[in-house]
């Protein structure tokens, strides 16, 4: 993109390629985002082997399980939103065609 002489269309849009690729360094940008949520699960998880390990409660023990599938559920989210912005802007990058973008969402939201 650096260097590149981007052109707009005539209504001052920039073209959908450059939209997809805009798309794609904000659906990335989340890495970090994400990488530390998963962190968080993953010592929910060593958490809830303690707890096992020391015989505490099932009540406690079901409390950070589910804790922890929250925790991963939003991990889910964060990536399926990405997944969405990706499939537009490949959709649209390639053909611009709405009925498209259109079915591959159907597919993607089943």
């Amino acid at each position: 993109m650096k260097g590149e002489n981007r052109q707009a269309d005539p209504a001052g849009q920039p073209h959908s390629k450059e939209v997809g690729e805009m798309a794609r360094r904000v659906v990335y940008w989340n890495a970090p985002h994400i990488m530390a949520r998963l962190k968080r699960v993953e010592g929910q998880l060593r958490g809830i082997e303690a707890m096992i390990v020391r015989e505490d409660s099932c009540r406690d023990i079901l409390t950070q399980v589910a804790a922890a599938q929250g925790a991963l559920a939003q991990v889910e989210h964060i990536i399926t939103a990405c997944n969405i912005v990706e499939v537009v802007a490949d959709t649209m990058e390639i053909s611009g065609d709405v009925s498209i973008l259109q079915t591959n969402l159907r597919e993607l939201l089943g």
